[in-house]
């Protein structure tokens, strides 16, 4: 662990121009080890590895390279020293076999982005949104700890929960469900995504959260049966449901986008409640669908924030005329529209769902049906209009770039899909 640690240090001092080559390289050669892997995964000392864990390393590493390669306005190398250390905690987070193990990468991985946040913030209200995050992240966290030393479960393997969990569920629940976000307890994320940076944001919406859906599917998958599943299914319902339609009723685009990705989510809570084998897989899929979608689309904020100098949705107008179809793009890729990589995501979670309680299967057609209006909506006003300020800056070839590398693996991922 040493030594890897030591290998992400040493590339903090190579230039950020050669980092999405390095990316691009580094998640191709994952992509052609991933066929290897056996279903049950490989197992080696307190590491495993499976097709859930490696689908989401490749996309967590493509991403934060995406990070580095679009910020710019930041740069130094603190910025992406700090970059390169939250990488190394998520991968790990990732690969570990110790549930404390994995409780210590996954509280370690909110340091960075609360130090991204904080010192590369727009204005700030980013100390008060940084608080927010560290309050939510700690009182889950001592949650978590009072269950698992109340259960016993220091012992306990990621791979076999149901010895350690009993009746201590809603505490280890919490904490993912509070990094997930669920809504009521989604307060921090709003704020969060407001006052961080465009390349922050899109890191955070990318791979943090998905560390929450990960435990999710831990604990679906090998803590079994639990008598809160439905309770959970119908809250996350409700918020999928209320997000979906704050987000219509935003003029703040990446206050949209963040709450977008509270109706996103809401498709991995189903898929937990349904505890069905495809709905666990169907989970995966949403949540590295969402990653790609969320993360262009609040890189796409940054930049009509550079081009216009607003994030109004009434503001960005007909600037944006000259990439229409990139924008048209990244809000097909969020509506989950047939054959982008969400669409198979959400087909196993209505079929896991249709087995578990046929009766929300109403609420998650709703849930789809309010993505793709506020898809719409922000499609519609982003590339249509007039624009009546002006930032002063110039697109650059590397933010085409970036959205272009965003497209692409977006459609790889939905053929691996398949080929899985």
């Amino acid at each position: 662990m040493l030594g890897v640690m030591v290998c992400l240090a040493v590339l903090v001092m190579v230039g950020r121009e050669v980092w999405m080559v390095v990316g691009v390289v580094i998640s191709s050669v994952m992509v052609s080890v991933m066929w290897d892997l056996e279903g049950e995964g490989v197992m080696w000392g307190g590491w495993c590895v499976d097709y859930v864990s490696w689908f989401l390393i490749i996309m967590s590493c493509l991403l934060f390279f995406l990070m580095i390669q679009s910020s710019y306005e930041c740069g130094g190398s603190l910025f992406v020293s700090v970059v390169v250390f939250m990488m190394g905690f998520v991968i790990f987070s990732f690969l570990v076999v110790d549930f404390i193990v994995f409780y210590v990468f996954f509280e370690a991985s909110m340091l960075p982005m609360i130090m991204i946040l904080a010192g590369w913030g727009y204005q700030l209200e980013r100390l008060s949104a940084s608080v927010y995050m560290m309050m939510y992240t700690v009182f889950s966290s001592l949650i978590l700890l009072v269950s698992l030393s109340m259960s016993g479960g220091w012992e306990m393997k990621m791979v076999d929960l149901k010895a350690g969990l009993g009746g201590f569920v809603i505490g280890f629940l919490v904490v993912f469900l509070v990094k997930l976000p669920m809504y009521g307890l989604h307060v921090w994320l709003p704020k969060a995504h407001l006052e961080a940076s465009s390349s922050g944001s899109m890191v955070l919406a990318g791979v943090l959260l998905k560390l929450g859906g990960y435990g999710l599917y831990r604990v679906m998958m090998y803590g079994g049966g639990l008598s809160v599943d439905e309770m959970l299914s119908v809250m996350g319902l409700l918020g999928g449901v209320m997000s979906g339609g704050l987000c219509l009723r935003q003029v703040d685009v990446k206050k949209l986008m963040a709450y977008s990705s509270l109706s996103h989510m809401c498709f991995v809570i189903m898929g937990y409640g349904s505890g069905s084998f495809i709905s666990g897989y169907g989970m995966v899929v949403v949540m590295v669908a969402h990653g790609f979608s969320s993360s262009g689309l609040f890189f796409l904020s940054g930049i009509m924030y550079k081009l216009v100098g607003s994030r109004s949705i009434y503001m960005v107008g007909s600037c944006s005329r000259l990439f229409a179809g990139l924008i048209a793009f990244l809000c097909v890729f969020n509506a989950a529209v047939p054959p982008t990589m969400g669409m198979f995501g959400e087909l196993m979670i209505y079929v896991g769902v249709s087995e578990y309680v046929g009766g929300l299967m109403w609420g998650l057609g709703l849930v789809s049906f309010l993505i793709g209006a506020y898809s719409i909506y922000l499609y519609s006003l982003m590339s249509w209009g007039w624009s009546w300020v002006g930032g002063g800056e110039v697109l650059v070839v590397g933010d085409y770039y970036v959205l272009l590398i965003h497209y692409f693996w977006f459609m790889v991922g939905g053929m691996m899909v398949c080929l899985l």
